[in-house]
């Protein structure tokens, strides 16, 4: 008898009473689930969550090809791995416990050449199932790398980038923008901490993302005129140019015999120079053949005294060795003006662009607004209102 009253019971539905927005109680009916229906339910349970792994992972797929197609290369590195589950009985209910699915930030990194400055690409990419927050981006830059600026606008602590959340599959970029101040062939490391969902720290490393900037071996044998040279650089397809601020123009005889003496030394050859000590300019020009592949370059130089600055330009058809030479021939006069005492460790030797997107005049590193920065990236000379000197402009940025 006590067995035929569990039966019956069991077979009563469920009834569940849930207020409707009138406040009145509607009530709901629950049929019970007999040991074959829950079978059927556990598979089909398992299918529909197999095939949302499937289509996740599709979705990833595709993500990853995309960014292939642009030359970015992956890298996957777990962080968290959920305990493996399976389906339960509980009673009445059917409890479905997570499987074994592992859990992953995607950090992705490439580097490109823009405007003579390298430009560093981090990806981030949270496959977790929970949002990560406080992520932090620690760099490693070799020092022959400046970082000038970087993009968008998170908060930066030393060498550290800030990014608040990062949610459900969410992806966020940041890219520096580099400076080289010399050839190298050098890694870029990084670290990337984060607080999980149940607030834990976590860290991983970044893959070292190699950095190569080659200089030039020049070998010239023939002779050029200046008319034939300005031909040359019209048809040539890249050039670069930096502008690096010269406080002691007193000395501007040394200053412009020191350059000529750095950028000569190489084999290639000076097609013209000019020089007045009167109107503080001076000028050169030089054409240079590489020993390999016999690239042609062309290279200029000017000196102005009035503007306390001097501009050198590079053009070829190779943008990395244009990159690298003018990195190598600044770094080599700046070197040689030091031991000549014309100008002092604390002198800001390197291009003008830099300073002012690092908010900083050129010559006496007072602050600049960001109203000016943003004329000065629309291609405008500016002028700083504490030393008053002008920081001409070259390039539109």
């Amino acid at each position: 008898n006590n067995l035929e009253k569990v039966k019956r019971q069991l077979a009563k539905p469920i009834s569940i009473k849930i207020k409707n927005e009138e406040g009145k109680e509607d009530e709901f009916f629950l049929k019970r689930l007999n040991i074959e229906q829950q079978a059927i339910m556990m598979e089909l349970s398992r299918r529909i969550q197999t095939k949302m792994e499937n289509t996740r992972n599709f979705q990833l797929e595709l993500q990853d090809k995309m960014d292939e197609l642009i030359g970015i290369t992956p890298l996957t590195t777990p962080v968290i791995i959920e305990d493996e589950g399976d389906f339960v009985n509980a009673g009445d209910s059917t409890i479905i416990k997570p499987e074994k699915i592992p859990k992953a930030l995607l950090i992705k990194r490439e580097h490109e050449l823009i405007g003579g400055q390298v430009r560093f690409k981090v990806a981030l990419i949270n496959n977790t199932r929970t949002a990560l927050t406080t992520l932090k981006i620690s760099f490693d830059i070799p020092d022959a790398l400046k970082w000038v600026m970087y993009e968008p606008k998170y908060e930066r602590k030393g060498d550290s980038i800030l990014i608040p959340k990062l949610s459900i599959n969410e992806k966020k970029t940041v890219s520096l923008y580099l400076e080289p101040l010399n050839c190298l062939n050098s890694p870029v490391n990084a670290t990337v901490s984060f607080f999980d969902a149940k607030d834990r720290p976590q860290a991983i490393v970044m893959d070292p993302k190699w950095v190569s900037i080659t200089c030039p071996i020049f070998f010239t044998k023939e002779e050029a005129n200046l008319a034939r040279l300005k031909h040359l650089q019209r048809t040539l397809n890249h050039q670069q140019k930096k502008l690096i601020p010269i406080s002691n123009i007193e000395k501007i005889h040394i200053i412009f015999s020191t350059i000529l003496s750095v950028v000569g030394k190489r084999d290639i050859k000076l097609v013209y120079k000019d020089f007045s000590a009167k109107d503080k300019l001076g000028e050169a020009w030089f054409y240079g053949v590489t020993k390999v592949k016999e690239k042609r370059y062309v290279i200029y130089i000017l000196l102005d005294g009035e503007n306390n600055a001097l501009e050198l330009e590079v053009s070829g058809d190779n943008d990395e060795h244009i990159t690298g030479f003018l990195a190598e021939i600044s770094n080599e006069i700046r070197q040689e003006l030091l031991k000549h005492k014309v100008i002092s460790v604390d002198d800001r030797f390197y291009n003008m662009r830099c300073s002012v997107l690092l908010g900083e005049c050129s010559f006496c590193g007072g602050p600049i607004s960001a109203k000016l920065v943003e004329k000065y990236k629309q291609g405008e000379s500016i002028n700083c209102k504490f030393c008053g000197k002008l920081i001409p402009n070259i390039n539109k940025i």
